[in-house]
């Protein structure tokens, strides 16, 4: 019988580093009944290694108290820059480790339409990591791949949620001297199976070419979800009336985790992190663009030396830490739960879901009222 002792409920981020370790097999992610990835155990494989409790970074992993450097940025390249989610900064540093023969790990949408990790080695193939998804990524194999390329003295840029890159260097448990580390300030990660009922509901088995979460066509600010089908045909909602969207950005469908965050703060695990800098346009008015500008904070020396190389294909200048994240507050702070969440799980499988996400998230006369008279005495405070 398997004594193991992995964390459970809030305290599991799904990260999958204990998946990878397993060499027996006896770990798997299995999906709960929200859809969110945790680690079951089988106890007829289980030897008791618990290589899986060390490869775990809850409660592991230590963070710098060093206040990051911090940059806004946006890509010269117009082409990049309207085809990313901001800046277009990530496509720069990953197109660099390409150039030096290495090798890029990051999340994609797959054919099923499942976002997660794979790894990248051909320019030709970097469109598939390029902007966000709102989705909780399965990491699959994927510290152990990168594992073998550091090994094979490549270089590789991973890049995930702050949790997945500390799973890394838990895991790894060294430095390697030809990895470099990109992790994004996050919301939260929204449930894989919510995505797939969404899905199913609302596209109707229509055979999807590509879906972007953070389509510009009218704006980085206001930003749309995007279908492109391969008959030729196209679906796009604005991010404010789109109902996945809204219930990712009211908190209904984030992960139990997501609501107190063990890796948040300016000090990081990663050498460098990338962001939409919203609130630009207040900070730098001149340097802003309306196609998007990326906030990026350097942790390390070598956070350092891959965004300097590619500085020159840059819009770009330093920028006040603390003033950077006064419109980016989950840089240092987790979301509130909803708490109408539980609800939303209990109906999702008997309630359309255009109708459940507009029913709970529909403000009442009073809410508008008060939302008005908070946001007036906030800006005569200022």
């Amino acid at each position: 019988m398997s004594i193991i002792s992995l964390p459970k409920g809030e305290l599991c981020t799904g990260c999958g580093a204990c998946g990878n370790v397993c060499s027996t097999g006896a770990l798997k992610m299995t999906a709960d009944s929200e859809g969110f990835l945790y680690p079951k155990i089988d106890n007829e494989k289980c030897v008791d290694c618990k290589a899986c409790e060390k490869a775990c970074p809850t409660g592991k992993i230590s963070f710098s108290e060093n206040e990051p450097k911090a940059y806004y940025a946006y890509s010269k390249d117009k082409k990049i820059l309207r085809s990313s989610s901001s800046g277009g900064v990530f496509t720069h540093l990953a197109e660099y480790i390409l150039s030096q023969n290495g090798a890029v790990v990051g999340a994609c949408l797959d054919e099923s339409q499942k976002v997660c990790h794979i790894v990248v080695e051909s320019k030709d193939d970097l469109y598939k990591l390029r902007t966000s998804k709102y989705v909780q990524s399965d990491t699959k194999d994927v510290y152990k791949k990168t594992k073998e390329l550091l090994n094979n003295d490549r270089k590789v840029l991973f890049t995930g949620t702050p949790c997945q890159t500390a799973a890394l260097r838990q895991y790894l448990s060294k430095d390697y001297d030809n990895l470099y580390i990109q992790d994004i300030i996050c919301h939260g990660v929204p449930s894989p199976g919510v995505w797939k009922k969404y899905l199913s509901q609302t596209q109707k088995g229509k055979d999807i070419k590509s879906i972007s979460f953070r389509d510009k066509t009218q704006g980085w600010g206001k930003y749309s979800i995007k279908f492109s089908y391969r008959n030729g045909e196209e679906f796009c909602e604005l991010a404010a009336k789109n109902s996945y969207l809204m219930a990712f950005s009211s908190n209904l469908s984030l992960r139990p985790s997501c609501y107190n965050c063990r890796y948040k703060g300016l000090g990081r695990v990663s050498d460098i992190t990338l962001a939409d800098y919203w609130g630009v346009d207040a900070v730098h008015p001149e340097q802003s663009d309306v196609n998007g500008t990326s906030l990026v904070f350097t942790h390390t020396a070598k956070g350092e030396e891959i965004f300097s190389s590619v500085m020159e294909k840059l819009i770009f200048g330093e920028t006040e830490c603390r003033k950077s994240i006064l419109h980016n507050p989950s840089a240092v702070t987790s979301v509130p739960m909803n708490r109408k969440r539980d609800t939303f799980f209990k109906n999702l499988d008997n309630t359309p879901f255009d109708l459940l996400v507009t029913k709970l998230t529909k403000v009442s006369f009073v809410g508008r009222v008060f939302n008005v008279i908070y946001r007036l005495k906030k800006k005569i405070s200022r």
